[in-house]
Order: C-alpha cells, then sequence, then structure tokens
C-alpha cells in the first residue's frame, strides 16, 4: 500500500512539475526590441509583447548588456531611441509578460523580422 501511494505521489509530481517550472526556464525569443524613450524598453515577438522596462515602474533587476547594434539594424524614432530585431536568451514571467533576466541578447537583421509573418502585427507599435 506504501509503495503504491509513493508511485502515485511521484507520478503526480512528474506530471504537476512543469507547471511550476515553466517561469524559471530560459527562452529563446526574437522580435522587434523597442525602445521608444529613456528606460522603456518592450520586445514584441510571435507571442505578445514582453517588458524589459517601464519608465518609473519595471526595470530588470540585474546588469544585461545591451545589443550591439550595426547602423543598418537600428531605426531611429526619436533622436537616438527607435526599433531593431533582435534574439534574446531570457527568463520570462508569462502571467505578467515581463523578461526577468536575460542570459543572451543578439541584433539581428532588420530583415530577420520584417520577413517573419507573425511579427507584421507589431509594425504599427513601432513607429
Amino acid at each position: 500500500m506504501l509503495k503504491k501511494i509513493s508511485i502515485s505521489f511521484i507520478l503526480v509530481f512528474i506530471a504537476a512539475f512543469p507547471l511550476f517550472a515553466k517561469e524559471n526556464v530560459l527562452e529563446t525569443r526574437c522580435g522587434w526590441f523597442h525602445n521608444p524613450s529613456p528606460a522603456n524598453i518592450t520586445l514584441y515577438d510571435r507571442d505578445g509583447e514582453w517588458i524589459l522596462g517601464v519608465q518609473g515602474r519595471y526595470q530588470l533587476k540585474e546588469d544585461w548588456e545591451w545589443p550591439k547594434f550595426k547602423p543598418s539594424e537600428w531605426v531611429n524614432t526619436n533622436v537616438n531611441y527607435g526599433y531593431g530585431c533582435i534574439c534574446m536568451n531570457a527568463v520570462v514571467n508569462h502571467k505578467d509578460r515581463k523578461v526577468i533576466s536575460i542570459q543572451t541578447l543578439k541584433a539581428k537583421p532588420l530583415k530577420s523580422c520584417q520577413k517573419d509573418p507573425a511579427l507584421k502585427k507589431w509594425k504599427s507599435f513601432l513607429q
């Protein structure tokens, strides 16, 4: 009887573990990196909007390296502010749609995002 209970507990734990672990998993996310003004930074990808920073509110707790955009990979919309295309490996909070930590962040050619049909819906947000 005790053996059956132990096995049942282990099976339930294994089945439920992904539900609890999802928030701490490193994910690769690619899309539009938008920095329209100081301290406001968002990634728009195929799954939605991910907040990296909101002026006077949420900011990543740890330091992270800004992507190294070539001039041809960055579109200025407000002096030095604007947008580019990136891929990042990060931990995100799916409930709050916030980026919790970033392991790597790499600039990509603008065409990478422009050609992705799932990202076309965000074009109006980038102006």
